[in-house]
C-alpha cells in the first residue's frame, strides 16, 4: 500500500503528518508549499488545480487521505482546496483506483441546529455528498475536538481562554489516536460503499475541565474563563475573531454523544487520555 496525504496546514494537518511520518516515514505529501524544515520524504510540491500535476503526483498511490483547512481570513472568493479541486480529485482516484480517507470535524452536524449556518460548513458537506456519490471507496472520519486544539490555544500570550458559553462534554482525542486508527482501517480490503467512523478519545470532558487538567500538567499555562459576549462584539470587527466567534457556535451547538463503538470495535480503542498528553513531549513538523 502507497499512502499519500493531501492537507498540511493548520494545527491539525501539520500534526497529522507528523505522526504518519513516526509511523509510515514512506508516505507521500502533496502541497502547494515545501514543507517548514528539511525531509526525507516525498513532498510533492506544486499546484493543486493543475490535474496534470495531480495525476503525476498521486501515480501508484493507493490510499489518499484528505485533510483541509480554510485560514481564519479566508473569504469564499478565495481558493478553497474543499470545493475547487474536490471534483479533480475524484477524477484522478477513479483513473487510479485509489481510496480515499477523508477526515471530517464532528461539529460539520451543527449545521441547522437553531438556524445555524456557516459557509463553511457548507462547503464540507457538498464535498461529502460529492464523495458520497463518486462511486469510490471512500472512508469517512468524523472526529472529536483533538487535544492539539488546546495546546495551539496554551501557545497565545493570553495562555488558554475558555468562553463560559462552552458547557457541553467532548470526548478530546489526540491526533496520535486518530493516526492509529487510520492506519488500521488502510490495511482492511477496499469496499465498495462508503464507510463512516467516529474517532473519539476515551473520556467526555466539558472544556474547562481539559484545559485545567493540561495546565495541573503543565504549570506554566493559564487558564480564564471569559463571558462570550465580548467574543460577540469583536466579531463584527475583526475577520480573525468572526472566524472563532463561527468555530465556538459549531462546537458549541450540539452534544458530543458517544458514537465510537463500531470504531472502537473494528479499528481499536483510543489509548491517549488529557494526562498522557499532557506528559508528551511534542515535536515541530518535519
Amino acid at each position: 500500500m502507497t499512502i499519500t496525504i493531501i492537507g498540511t496546514h493548520g494545527i491539525f494537518g501539520s500534526s497529522l503528518i507528523t505522526h504518519f511520518i513516526n509511523k509510515r516515514p514512506s508516505i507521500t505529501v502533496i502541497s502547494d508549499t515545501p514543507p517548514t524544515s528539511p525531509t526525507s520524504i516525498n513532498w510533492q510540491i506544486g499546484n493543486l488545480r493543475d490535474t496534470p500535476f495531480l495525476l503525476r503526483a498521486l501515480d501508484g498511490t493507493t490510499d489518499l487521505v484528505i485533510h483541509f483547512s480554510d485560514p481564519p481570513y479566508c473569504r469564499p472568493t478565495d481558493f478553497i482546496p474543499e470545493r475547487d479541486i474536490i471534483s479533480e480529485l475524484i477524477t484522478v482516484a477513479q483513473h487510479h483506483k485509489i481510496r480515499i480517507h477523508y477526515m471530517v470535524p464532528l461539529y460539520t452536524k451543527s449545521i441547522g441546529i437553531r438556524g445555524f449556518q456557516w459557509w463553511r460548513l457548507r462547503l464540507k458537506e457538498h464535498a461529502i455528498t460529492q464523495l458520497r456519490n463518486s462511486g469510490l471507496p471512500v472512508i469517512f472520519y468524523h472526529y472529536s475536538l483533538p487535544m492539539e486544539l488546546l495546546e495551539m490555544m496554551a501557545q497565545l500570550k493570553s495562555g488558554l481562554v475558555i468562553p463560559k458559553c462552552t458547557q457541553r462534554g467532548y470526548y478530546w482525542i489526540a491526533i496520535a489516536d486518530i493516526v492509529n486508527s487510520l492506519l488500521h482501517s488502510i490495511t482492511l480490503p477496499h469496499e465498495p460503499n462508503p464507510i463512516d467512523y467516529y474517532l473519539q478519545g476515551p473520556e467526555r470532558l466539558i472544556p474547562i475541565t481539559a484545559a485545567k487538567r493540561l495546565a495541573h500538567y503543565r504549570p506554566h499555562i493559564s487558564v480564564t474563563r471569559i463571558p462570550y459576549w465580548p467574543i460577540q462584539i469583536s466579531a463584527l470587527f475583526s475577520k480573525r475573531i468572526h472566524y472563532i466567534d463561527r468555530l465556538i457556535q459549531a462546537i458549541t451547538l450540539r452534544d458530543d454523544p458517544f458514537l465510537a463503538e463500531k470504531t472502537w470495535t473494528e479499528l481499536g480503542q483510543p489509548q491517549i487520555t488529557l494526562a498522557i498528553f499532557a506528559n508528551t513531549i511534542h515535536h515541530d513538523t518535519p
